[in-house]
């Protein structure tokens, strides 16, 4: 496998990006109290992907320790 490709690996069982709605719920879902794990669920993603999710569309709001300054 040659470094640095990026991207998905044909049959690697990723799912595609959410949708702009389903940010929005995910977000709605924290904003509520959902914990990591419940939105995790209900998307069915890791509590990492959930994470990074809530970073990039929510200015940070995601926690953990590589908060941005």
């Amino acid at each position: 496998m040659t470094a640095g490709r990026g991207g998905r690996r044909p049959g690697s069982g990723a799912r595609p990006a959410l949708s702009d709605w389903e940010v929005d719920e995910l977000l709605a879902m924290r904003r509520r109290g959902a914990s990591l794990a419940e939105i995790a669920a209900r998307f069915s993603l890791s509590e990492r992907t959930v994470r990074r999710y809530m970073r990039r569309h929510a200015g940070g709001e995601g926690g953990g320790s590589h908060a941005e300054p």
